[in-house]
Formats: structure tokens, C-alpha cells, sequence
């Protein structure tokens, strides 16, 4: 599930937000080489993962306070696990963009 462009530009810092902006154009990623697609897609991913490993503690801690089941009440920690979403999309983008690049070479 995607989420609206405004809600993207408030979940993400700056760092984040280039990533992203580079993951929407193709012919930004078209002018890029492959090494320089992976170092953007390591990076892509050490957020994506440290978005997800955050939220997961996050559950935990809301699990441990509100003793419910699930550890999940309402909205919150909603916009860690969006981040994360947002940011496994820009992974997906950036590695099929490399892909594309390396099957032209």
C-alpha cells in the first residue's frame, strides 16, 4: 500500500527524501552507473532495515506498557512502520532500476 506524496515528504528526513526522489525518476537512474545504483541501494537499505528494527522495538515497548496482545493500540508507532514501507519501495525501485541497467550493458 502506497501512501500520498505529503504524508511521504513528512515521514522522511532530507537523506531519506533524496533516496526517494531518485527511486520516482527513471531518467535520473538511467543517467546513474551500476556501482553507483548499489551504493545508493546499500544505503536505501540500512535505512529501510533501521526504519524496521525501530519499529519493532517500538511494538515491543508498547507491548511491555499496555499489556495487550499485540502491542499494537491505535496509531501508534504507525509512522515508523510507514517509513519502513516507504523506504522497502525505494529498495525495490533502485534494484530493479540496477538490474535494468547491468541486463543493457
Amino acid at each position: 500500500m502506497s501512501t500520498p506524496r505529503i504524508q511521504e515528504k513528512d515521514l522522511l528526513s532530507t537523506a531519506e527524501m533524496e533516496l526517494f526522489n531518485l527511486s520516482q525518476s527513471q531518467s535520473v537512474m538511467a543517467q546513474r552507473s551500476p556501482a553507483q545504483l548499489r551504493d545508493k541501494i546499500t544505503r536505501a537499505r540500512g535505512l529501510r532495515d533501521r526504519a524496521r528494527t525501530l519499529y519493532r522495538k517500538q511494538v515491543g515497548h508498547t507491548l511491555a506498557t499496555t499489556s495487550t496482545k499485540r502491542g499494537f493500540t491505535g496509531l501508534a508507532n504507525e509512522r515508523t512502520r510507514q517509513k519502513a514501507e516507504v523506504l522497502d519501495g525505494v529498495v525495490t525501485r533502485l534494484s530493479a532500476a540496477r538490474e535494468q541497467l547491468l541486463e543493457a550493458a
